[in-house]
């Protein structure tokens, strides 16, 4: 049976690296728990990464979008021996991790639609020709004078 890892904002819980020291979480890394934040310079730490929402209200602090989908994404792909806490607003994802769900978005948005969706469409078009009658017959009010 593994052990259970508890949660720490400065290990990625998909692949379980420490973003500090760029080491495994379980087994090579001897960092203390702390919260870490993005800055250019990575001053405190060794790995890019990203801090993501996983609330709507997250999002909006942040003022971006909220995405469903990477919530589903990052809820089915996290490390099982990773504890991750229910309340949790954000995850700090590195940028390897956060490159493969992108990957994995564009690989959806690409998919051709497949002949079930094209027979479910509608046909939004207008037929211009025929409401030509209908255009003449409207009349036009006089201007109003001041």
């Amino acid at each position: 049976m593994t052990e259970t890892l508890a949660y720490r904002p400065n290990v990625c819980p998909i692949c379980l690296v420490c973003l500090v020291c760029a080491k495994s979480y379980s087994k090579e890394c001897a960092c203390p728990y702390a919260e870490i934040y993005w800055n250019k310079r990575r001053d405190g730490y060794q790995l890019d990464f990203c801090k993501n929402p996983l609330t709507q209200a997250a999002a909006t602090i942040k003022k971006i979008k909220f995405d469903k989908e990477f919530v589903r994404w990052f809820h089915s792909n996290y490390a099982s021996n990773f504890e991750v806490p229910p309340n949790l607003n954000y995850i700090n994802i590195c940028r390897e991790c956060n490159k493969k769900y992108k990957k994995k978005e564009n690989l959806n948005l690409q998919k051709p639609l497949i002949e079930t969706e094209l027979e479910e469409t509608i046909d939004l078009t207008i037929d211009v020709t025929s409401n030509i009658q209908e255009y003449k017959e409207i009349k036009i009010l006089p201007k109003k004078k001041l």
